[in-house]
């Protein structure tokens, strides 16, 4: 029966419908824009509204989120706030467009964190606060870490094939060893950046020891 309805529909309405009520674009072209800036990781994903506590946390699913100091004011004690939670598990708290920081599956701040061996593959690190981080051999494959924070973060031996690091700040990180095959590098700041024996983004060269700040090949 069902196939039978499936088939009703493919054959009989569908042609009808559109004969009916299709109508001819004005202009030819797909009206499609590509999305540059990755927003769709944003909308694409579990959203709570929240009320900050008085101790400057969200409480989430049993996980105490707590925001950290911020330029823009003090504190966020009662303030709404939006938790984003993405299909790896990844969570983000927001203060109207603001992201105010972001926090691994257990709900630690990323910001100095200890995430070495990770499986960080695919998350959505865009913007967020890594200065310090501790990600030796963690797997970042496909990660997007437009404009993250990356100074002074460990990334030896770290594989970052595929991984978007446009806009990124690596001054003074560790790559050595480090995989980019692949990876986007546009805009990309790496000053004083360890990058001896890393892999480059052809796949191929290796780059030399004593590098600082560039792929010597």
């Amino acid at each position: 029966m069902i196939e039978a309805a499936n088939r009703f529909i493919a054959e009989v309405y569908l042609p009808d419908h559109n004969a009916r009520f299709a109508v001819a674009p004005e202009e030819p072209g797909s009206a499609f824009v590509p999305d540059r800036l990755e927003a769709y990781r944003d909308i694409l994903c579990l959203h709570e509204d929240h009320v900050v506590g008085n101790d400057n946390t969200v409480r989430y699913h049993g996980l105490a989120l707590q925001i950290p100091p911020s330029p823009a004011r003090p504190h966020y004690v009662r303030a709404k706030v939006r938790v984003h939670e993405y299909p790896d598990g990844h969570r983000a708290v927001f203060h109207r467009p603001r992201c105010l920081a972001r926090y691994d599956r257990g709900g630690e701040t990323l910001e100095d964190a200890v995430l070495h061996h990770s499986d960080l593959s695919g998350a959505n690190l865009e913007k967020a606060d890594l200065r310090g981080a501790d990600l030796l051999k963690a797997n970042l494959t496909g990660a997007n870490l437009r404009r993250a924070k990356l100074q002074k973060a460990i990334l030896k031996d770290a594989n970052l094939t595929g991984a978007d690091l446009t806009g990124a700040d690596l001054t003074e990180g560790n790559l050595e060893r480090a995989n980019l095959t692949n990876a986007k590098l546009d805009g990309v700041k790496l000053q004083g950046v360890r990058m001896a024996g890393a892999i480059w983004i052809d796949g191929k060269t290796r780059c030399k020891g004593g590098s600082v700040g560039k792929c010597d090949r």
